[in-house]
């Protein structure tokens, strides 16, 4: 019982949030599709990396701890500004109210919670992570069927190779082993 309470209560707190807390639609929307991209980016990370707790650790780095690090004060305002241009952390610009007004003098910094990119830029910045990751596995794969095809070929064709290991010692053919 106390599971489906918690439950409940995990999925009536952002319902209510959304109409209470959150002044814009756009920032509920933002959240959504930012947290919707950085599960895609864990999932290509675990295809690429091939272990779950690589995955995590890597989108951990790329994603929450350029976040964490400039919105507490530690870096000088243009790295944390840099850092949150370039990396998957600049997706929660979506999560931005706080406007850049010409006439006001204010500390617009990541630290005051300022993202320097707008909130369609800084979700654009995110999907290209995964879209860059898809690039790669796709890449990867190609490279990986290749390669199983020339093994296919020569071991269709020099019944004496049975390994890759066996390269080394040849297999009694009459041809070079790359």
């Amino acid at each position: 019982m106390r599971k489906r309470s918690i439950v409940a209560l995990a999925v009536a707190v952002p319902a209510i949030a959304v109409g209470v807390v959150v002044p814009v639609p756009r920032v509920a929307v933002g959240a959504g599709v930012a947290f919707a991209l950085c599960a895609v980016m864990t999932v290509q990370l675990r295809q690429l990396l091939r272990r779950r707790w690589a995955a995590v650790r890597g989108s951990s780095l790329l994603i929450v701890l350029p976040y964490v690090v400039t919105s507490v004060p530690l870096l000088p305002d243009p790295f944390a500004q840099w850092l949150l241009r370039i990396t998957p952390a600049a997706g929660f610009a979506a999560l931005q109210t706080v406007v850049q007004y010409p006439q006001v003098v204010a500390h617009y910094a990541p630290s005051a919670g300022y993202f320097p990119l707008p909130w369609w830029a800084g979700l654009l910045v995110l999907a290209a992570w995964p879209a860059a990751l898809a690039l790669l596995i796709r890449w990867r794969r190609a490279r990986r069927s290749v390669k199983t095809r020339e093994l296919m070929f020569h071991r269709e064709t020099h019944s004496g190779c049975v390994r890759p290991r066996d390269r080394k010692a040849g297999c009694g053919g009459d041809h070079r082993h790359p």
